[in-house]
Formats: C-alpha cells, structure tokens, sequence
C-alpha cells in the first residue's frame, strides 16, 4: 500500500531555553581596573556556563531514560507542549506509553510489543534474551511488518554493574561457567558507561541500543551564546549566555531496557 503524510505518527518536541547571567553594577565599570577585572569575570563565567550547560543537558536525557520505564509517566521529561500545540500525551511518548513498556501497540491491528524486561539482572543469559526481544520479537513496524532491529550498544551506569558488564562482554569464555561454554556476547556490544544514570532505583538497571536507529531526537543549538544589555532602572550591565535544548523519543524500538521497576 502506498504512504500517506496523514499516517505517520506526530509527535512532539519542546525546545527548552537555559540562561546563564552575570550582573555588572555601574560601580564596576567605573573603577581603574575595571578592563582586567570584568575580563577575567567574563572568562570564569563563560567557562562555567559551558560546563554546566553540558550536564543539564546530560541529566536531562538520562532522566528519560530513567524515568522512562514508570507506568505513571513523567510530565517533566516527556512533555513536548510548546506555543500553540499541546501534547497529547505530556506523560509519555508518541504512542501514549511509557519509553520502555510492555504493551505498546501498532498503528494498524491490536498486537503488543515489549522493550522491557522488569526484572532480569545483567548475565550473559539476559543479554541474550534482551537482544532476541529487540532483533526478533518487536522488530516490526507499524503495520506489523519486519523490520532489521540489531542492538549494539549495552548502555549502564557507571559503577559495579559496568564492572559487570566489561567482563561479560571481554571474557573469551562464559564468566562463572565451569562447562568451558563459549560466551557469545564478547564483543558484541559497544559499552558505555554514564554516571548521569544516578537515580538509585537504575543502579543495577541496563539498556540496548540500537546506534543505526536510537529512536531519540535532539534538538542542541550548541554552546552557549553570550550577550549582553543595560538595565538602568537597576544600574547594571547584565551578561547572559544562553542556550536551547530539547529531546523526544521517535521511535521506542530503537532501545529497550531491563532490570528496573514499572513504578
């Protein structure tokens, strides 16, 4: 059958502004050193926005990550509402499900698909199992027609579980086998391991990904932009750097995840 605009799904995707200001009092400016002074000033600043734009950025998308199995949904990461257009779903993604749910459904017929796995702590057979739900099980598309869908990212937090997860993935042999078995995830997977996955309920919690198809859209305009205006009500000169930044899912089988609760 033939493509129709009207059938894609829509979703949505807030662009967030992030400020960073620094205010000048006239009494400032007028003192002999003021050049020296204001320019080191400047410098400090402009360094510490960076950083700190790069983190909230960060903790934003591991937020979603994390809050991103609760059945209850979180407003505060997946909302896309912007001027002009609600979201539907301010809670959850595109389909109206949390990111990693058991039950998400299709555009067309009444079939569930997965990319949860409540409880299944990281070994090789997990590993195994998660990977065959997201490259067999849920690889189909919106009709129900199969798609090629094959992890290769194991995303943890940093920590014991990325312990864990290098010497599965780097052992020639099954790690605590004693029946000499092949281990068939060594090299398999690209690991990261990210410390913005701090929420205690995700320390031994872990993702696949799919790096040809995340499924996650970003939208970043970059480093920080300086500028400046004068308030002279108040008698400063304010320096303000400022940033933009968004996220959405845009297709929930680009990653799956496993050990983390639903509420």
């Amino acid at each position: 059958p033939a493509d129709q605009f009207a059938e894609g799904i829509t979703w949505f995707l807030k662009t967030r502004k992030l400020g960073h200001r620094l205010d000048l009092t006239f009494e400032m400016l007028r003192q002999s050193d003021a050049v020296g002074r204001i320019t080191n000033l400047i410098a400090t600043h402009t360094t510490k926005a960076i950083e700190k734009a790069v983190l909230v950025k960060e903790d934003f998308i591991a937020d979603m990550f994390q809050k991103g199995t609760l059945t209850a949904g979180d407003a505060d990461f997946f909302d896309g509402t912007f001027p002009n257009e609600t979201d539907p779903n301010p809670k959850f993604i595109y389909d109206g499900q949390p990111w990693f749910d058991t039950t998400h459904g299709l555009s067309v017929g009444a079939s569930t698909f997965s990319n949860h796995t409540v409880s299944a702590a990281l070994n090789q057979n997990n590993l195994e199992a998660q990977d065959t739900l997201m490259s067999v099980t849920s690889a189909v598309d919106e009709r129900g027609e199969r798609i090629t869908n094959r992890p290769d990212t194991l995303l943890v937090p940093t920590g014991a579980l990325a312990f864990t997860a290098s010497v599965l993935l780097e052992t020639l042999l099954k790690p605590n086998s004693v029946n000499n078995d092949i281990n068939t995830v060594q090299g398999k997977y690209r690991l990261i391991e990210w410390a913005a996955l701090d929420d205690a309920a995700s320390a031994s919690s872990w993702w696949l990904g799919n790096s040809r198809n995340f499924g996650l859209r970003i939208r970043d305009s970059g480093a920080p932009r300086i500028g400046t205006f004068i308030d002279e009500k108040k008698e400063v000169v304010s320096v303000k750097w400022v940033t933009r930044f968004g996220a959405q899912v845009t297709d929930w089988r680009g990653w799956s995840n496993a050990n983390k609760a639903a509420s």
